[in-house]
């Protein structure tokens, strides 16, 4: 549970696009009507979400009711969004004033030979302004209302569009949901978006999957910041706490549930998270704070600026955390805990730097760059447990060039280095220490978008990317690099004036697969009104081998027996896992005041890649030195594991349901409900995995949000998941590894906010379930109090 208060002085509404559209259209339908009212109802909409369109509206109307110095004002502020059309809207600025000059010369000839009244004349002081003269009004071009305040996302198709006809399943958390709930990590704010599973086995390692999959080290789910990956490519997962940004510098969080292999490639397997910041120099400049039990911390600062046609972000800040339990105690004798500072989850310290010129013409350029230094609790994935991650260095810079032409281009490079080692070693084990990890990821790409006309109405992007990998790391064979290429298309096609079609294609070039991959995706949507729709979408993804998967070569300690160990080994002739997926749904946005999405799927998973169990070694083996004694790790090698493809073929079955209601100002509640089913329906699954129940059938969310108009704000959520089987390899005496079952408790979590004028707060968690586990061998969850602090400047 979460008791949040006293953060945020101004006053705003439970949802804020939903209050800022009503009061857009209510204002637009007053100013098309003649009357001056409808722009107060326009500022107010303004002042509650920031939007260009509105307040180029704002100043147009201005300007038709004759009230030039407000007009111009307001026409200033639509400039500081760097427009495309800025130049016509400093033509117009120009005009106004040329206009009021003439005014007040008029005014001054009318004051020194004032003219004698008319009898019966009298003067209304009450009269409107005078009315624009025609050649004005027609310099501010049409009154723009196009997707203003509605629901828009660029995930889906790598433009902008409407969520309601994008052609996947989508979820957007905005920047007043994670204001809201007042929760302290990206992953935990994921969980209130339905089909997302969110594990925690320390406070240091968050796993993320959506629409089951998940894993210690997930590695079905691509994360984007601002369209850039930033997975770790040597396990092909993400490392939440190590990213570089602040909570309160996102403007969204857009979600695409399902397959998004046809867009993005091998790693959008089971969807794509993509987190959006604010853009540099538009957001406010803030300090924040947050410290409390257990050592949990979090600083973050932030700065926007704008100079001419230059604007910038600075933003930097620390965290940390102390573990919910420890692994082993330090002062037994029958264990070694290596780390000098074994109950650290958790400490990140991070700076970014980000910047945009506007060149003019349409041209702009983006740049930035931002890193973190880290020391993380992760749990490692096969009979690897806790392991200790010290100096983890992340880092990723960027360089984005769009034009009026419809072409960006965009490279980036990501860097990651550390060092690691087991939390607890048994005596005599077989030490695992990484020295001097070291990747290296370079991604490229150009694309080129265009409207045209052809046999119907096209709305069409196209592109090719390289990204290139090299990796340093004493677990794998050898030092290696990849070169990756891949081509795309995206189509959406107006078929009917009710009736879209959408085809997306990619083709990957992957070095170590036999042949190119193939992802393509196809969607129909049918709109019976402007703001609903139901899709039908068919589509085939994959997801690669990971550097892990094929290269790794790692003695690990066979438990109970000194001076031997079994090797896992990796395979370059692993094939891709493959995932055939097919979902109706369902989205209705057309009252302000409620929401509603359903959707069903069915996700059929061929190939996915496990460890086979353990071959023991034979003394040909030995004679052929396949098998050896190792010096390094004072051990003789008695089997293998090795990564295989599974032969058994998976079946998802699916269903989720979210609604959100605005039922009086101020007030929004919302609820969504996921179901879900994996079972093996063809081939040999692994021994026991054909029960493998990992991701919850049942997953409910519930919330409520309360914007009082005398500045008190409150909010709840409440979090359940059913049980779970997990079937994991564990070690086995006689044969190394076995396949064992491990049976997890449903649990819930409740967090609530109370929240006021000042910027003072006080943050509990997990106060209604603690000591629960999210994976078998994950710690047990504790609960926190913290204290907040959130400055604007």
């Amino acid at each position: 549970m979460m008791l949040l208060g006293l953060l945020h002085p101004e006053v705003a509404h439970a949802d804020e696009r939903t209050e800022a559209r009503r009061l857009f259209r209510d204002g637009m339908t007053l100013v098309q009507a003649g009357d001056v009212a409808g722009i107060a109802s326009l500022e107010e909409a303004y002042r509650i979400l920031p939007h260009p369109h509105v307040i180029y509206n704002i100043a147009r109307a201005y300007a038709e009711f004759g009230l030039y110095r407000e007009s111009i004002r307001a026409f200033e502020q639509y400039l500081e969004w760097d427009p495309s059309d800025a130049v016509e809207v400093e033509e117009f600025i120009a005009s106004m004033r040329e206009l009021l000059g003439q005014q007040e010369r008029a005014a001054e000839v009318a004051t020194t030979a004032p003219q004698p009244a008319v009898e019966g004349e009298t003067t209304d002081p009450t009269a409107g302004p005078a009315p624009a003269p025609e050649r004005v009004s027609e310099l501010g071009g049409q009154a723009r209302a196009e997707g203003v305040y509605e629901e828009q996302v660029v995930s889906a198709s790598r433009f902008v569009e409407s969520s309601v006809a994008a052609p996947s399943s989508t979820t957007v958390i905005t920047a007043q949901d994670i204001r809201l709930s007042g929760l302290q990590t990206l992953a935990d704010v994921l969980r209130r978006a339905v089909g997302v599973e969110v594990m925690a086995l320390s406070p240091g390692d968050q796993q993320v999957s959506i629409r089951g999959l998940n894993q210690r080290q997930s590695n079905k789910v691509l994360v984007f910041i601002d369209g850039r990956s930033v997975y770790i490519d040597s396990l092909g997962s993400t490392f939440w706490n190590v990213l570089p940004i602040g909570l309160d510098d996102i403007e969204r969080i857009e979600i695409i549930r399902g397959a998004a292999s046809a867009v993005y490639g091998a790693d959008a397997f089971s969807g794509l998270i993509n987190i959006i910041t604010r853009t540099p120099g538009e957001g406010g400049s803030h300090v924040s704070v947050a410290a409390g039990s257990h050592g949990t911390a979090r600083a973050e600062v932030v700065a926007h600026g704008r100079q001419s046609i230059a604007s910038f972000r600075v933003a930097g800040g620390y965290g940390r955390a102390d573990q919910f339990e420890l692994e082993a105690n330090p002062a037994r004798v029958d264990q070694v805990v290596p780390s000098e500072d074994p109950e650290m989850a958790r400490r990140s310290i991070w700076f970014r730097g980000d910047g945009r010129l506007n060149l003019g013409r349409g041209y702009a350029l983006e740049m930035g760059s931002g890193v973190s230094l880290n020391r993380l609790s992760q749990y490692g994935i096969g009979r690897l447990r806790q392991l200790f991650i010290d100096e983890f260095v992340f880092a990723q810079t960027y360089l984005t060039l769009t034009t009026p032409v419809g072409i960006t281009a965009r490279v980036f490079w990501n860097m990651e280095t550390a060092d690691a080692q087991l939390a607890v070693e048994p005596p005599a084990a077989v030490p695992l220490v990484t020295r001097d990890l070291a990747t290296h990821i370079a991604d490229a790409d150009v694309n080129y978008r265009a409207r045209f006309h052809l046999g119907v109405d096209h709305n069409a992007a196209v592109g090719v990317s390289y990204r290139f990998k090299s990796i340093v790391w004493n677990w794998l064979d050898d030092s290696h690099t990849q070169n990756h290429f891949a081509a795309y298309l995206t189509d959406t096609m107006q078929l009917a004036r009710r009736l879209q079609g959408v085809l997306n294609f990619r083709v990957d070039r992957h070095p170590l697969l036999r042949r190119p991959q193939y992802s393509p995706r196809i969607a129909l949507l049918f709109q019976p009104t402007e703001r609903s729709s139901l899709r039908g979408t068919f589509g085939l993804a994959f997801r690669s081998p990971t550097f892990l998967e094929s290269y790794v070569e790692l003695p690990v300690s066979v438990p109970g027996l000194r001076g031997v160990s079994a090797l896992s080994l990796g395979s370059e002739r692993l094939d891709p896992e493959r995932m055939l997926t097919t979902e109706i749904g369902y989205r209705n946005q057309d009252s302000d005041y409620f929401a509603l999405e359903v959707t069903a799927y069915m996700n059929l998973v061929d190939d996915a890649i496990v460890s086979s169990e353990v071959s023991a070694f034979t003394l040909g083996d030995y004679g052929s030195g396949h098998a050896s004694y190792s010096d390094s790790v004072a051990a003789f090698s008695v089997g293998q594991v090795r990564n295989q493809n599974e032969a058994a073929r998976f079946r998802q079955l699916g269903a989720e349901l979210g609604v959100r209601f605005f039922p009086v100002r101020g007030l929004d509640v919302y609820a969504n409900y996921s179901l879900h089913d994996t079972r093996a329906v063809g081939g040999v699954a692994a021994v026991g995995r054909e029960n493998d129940q990992r991701t919850s059938r049942h997953k409910l969310n519930l919330g409520v949000q309360y914007r009082a108009p005398f500045g008190l704000d409150l909010s709840a959520d409440f979090h359940w998941v059913s049980s779970q089987l997990w079937v994991m390899t564990i070690p086995d005496v006689e044969t190394g590894a076995s396949f064992g079952q491990f049976p997890l408790r449903a649990y819930a979590l409740l967090n609530a906010l109370l929240d006021g004028r000042l910027q003072l707060g006080v943050v509990g968690t997990n106060l209604v379930d603690p000591h629960h586990r999210e994976h078998p061998l994950g710690q047990r969850v504790d609960r926190r109090v913290l204290g907040t602090l959130s400055l604007g400047f």
